[in-house]
């Protein structure tokens, strides 16, 4: 305890409660010595699905709520007869031949490859039991029951989103009893909405029918990281000049990562714009062209689209209820033969816009395309391309 205190900065266990560290182990297996296979596969929900959630739950006026499965990698079992493993460090029992002792995984483990895999298909199994119909289009996003009962269900790893009606608080209900009969899972409290949903901000208007994506925390976080949280309020109003045409960068004039982290920056804010912030698209990806040459100009650019983020870092996007009508069906045309594809249509109008420029890249000479498409007057997918 002294030694963690001494390198965690804290002296006492109120300071540690104050800030709410607490002590805890992990055995860790070592997955990447196993071989590749085609089971070690698992879906996650796309953030365009859960987005389009998103859109549905503000024009549907649905309540959002949130679960979260606690150790969820260690309570699957199995899907193989045997399997081992190496002791940790310390553990010194031998076997009666000499050789050192191995561990026999009896359920799945952190580490393993298979273990979100596992998850996942108990999960979904758990699910299907309870009447839930799983889309073609996303495997870890699941509905049940029509019109005002229709209740969404959209799963990451071991994050499961709810979205039902405002006034639906029986299948709310009825869904915690069941998820805790199976699993292990985080409180959950009745008529509090989720405002923290996947690191993304989300603000809801009930008596407007809005509702606003951020990451403010995220952006708040990356700016700190490097520097760049002076002059709140003063910050750049573009990502990134227009006008700005960037090139690779000699050999011997390339920044190198210890004076300034170029692809840590970039990566981040790939992160961002997949998420909430289609605003920064383009400009990531012009910036993402040069992760093995940066120069200072890469640098700058960089440093200028971020100062973007922190001086706009609770913008985001916004889905208001009965922009382009009113839809009556969710995703209908996935879920196979029951509704045709023109009562899809009919029930969701999707707005796209699509434009390219003319060998707009300096070095190739290629063009930049990108699209978006709206839904309930906000963007549910988007695209910058070279």
């Amino acid at each position: 305890m002294d030694a963690w205190s001494r390198a965690s900065g804290f002296q006492s266990q109120v300071q540690r409660r104050q800030y709410g560290q607490r002590f805890r182990a992990r055995l860790v297996a070592k997955g990447f010595t196993q071989v590749p296979g085609s089971d070690f596969y698992s879906p996650v929900c796309s953030y365009t699905s859960l987005r389009t959630i998103f859109a549905v739950a503000a024009d549907r006026d649905l309540q959002l709520d949130q679960w979260d499965l606690k150790n969820s990698f260690i309570q699957q079992k199995l899907d193989v007869e045997h399997m081992y493993m190496e002791c940790p460090d310390g553990y010194t029992k031998q076997m009666e031949n000499g050789e050192p002792a191995a561990m026999h995984c009896l359920q799945s483990i952190y580490g393993l490859k298979q273990s979100s895999r596992l998850l996942h298909q108990r999960l979904s199994k758990f699910l299907r039991a309870s009447g839930f119909k799983q889309l073609i289009s996303d495997q870890c996003v699941y509905t049940k029951g029509t019109g005002n009962d229709q209740v969404i269900v959209c799963c990451w790893v071991d994050d499961i989103i709810l979205a039902s009606g405002r006034e639906n608080h029986a299948a709310r209900s009825w869904f915690d009893t069941s998820l805790r009969k199976e699993f292990v899972v985080s409180p959950w409290t009745p008529g509090v909405e989720a405002s923290w949903i996947l690191n993304m901000k989300v603000q809801r208007n009930w008596r407007e029918g809005t509702l606003h994506l951020s990451q403010p925390a995220a952006i708040e976080k990356l700016a700190a990281q490097f520097k760049l949280t002076e002059h709140v309020g003063r910050g750049p109003w573009v990502p990134m000049d227009p006008n700005l045409k960037l090139d690779k960068t000699a050999a011997d004039k390339v920044v190198p990562s210890q004076t300034w982290d170029y692809q840590s920056a970039v990566g981040a804010m790939l992160y961002l714009s997949l998420t909430a912030r289609p605003d920064i698209a383009q400009c990531v990806g012009v910036l993402s062209r040069f992760m093995a040459c940066p120069g200072e100009a890469h640098v700058t650019a960089a440093q200028q689209a971020i100062k973007y983020l922190y001086a706009t870092r609770y913008h985001g996007i916004t889905y208001t209820r009965g922009v382009h009508g009113a839809p009556h069906v969710f995703m209908s045309a996935h879920l196979g033969d029951e509704v045709d594809s023109e009562s899809s249509v009919n029930g969701y109008e999707f707005v796209t816009y699509a434009d390219a420029d003319l060998a707009g890249d300096v070095g190739t000479r290629k063009s930049t395309t990108g699209f978006v498409v709206v839904l309930a007057g906000g963007l549910v997918s988007w695209m910058s391309k070279l």
